[in-house]
C-alpha cells in the first residue's frame, strides 16, 4: 500500500514534475487506486484518476458505500 502523500517524508527535495512522474510509476504497478473524499477540488489527484482511467485501472471511491474512512490513495494488491 502506497499512500503518494508521504512521499516528501522519505524524499525532501523531489520536483512537482518528478513527484508527478513517480506517480505515474506507481500507478502503472498498482491494480487499484482509491480516491479520497474531495478529490475532486484537487488538480493533482483529478490528473491521478485520469491517468489510471486511461490505463484502464480499477478506480474506487471514498464515498462507497463499506469503504474505510482513511485508505491510502494507491493501493498494490500483493499476491
Amino acid at each position: 500500500i502506497i499512500n503518494p502523500l508521504n512521499l516528501d517524508k522519505v524524499c525532501d527535495e523531489l520536483t512537482y514534475a518528478r513527484r508527478n512522474e513517480i506517480c505515474h510509476k506507481l500507478i502503472e504497478i498498482s491494480d487499484v487506486i482509491f480516491m479520497m473524499s474531495d478529490w475532486q477540488k484537487d488538480t493533482t489527484a483529478n490528473a491521478e484518476m485520469y491517468y489510471a482511467r486511461t490505463l484502464g485501472k480499477k478506480i474506487m471511491y471514498q464515498q462507497e458505500p463499506g469503504m474505510p474512512r482513511k485508505p491510502p490513495i494507491i493501493v498494490k494488491q500483493v499476491i
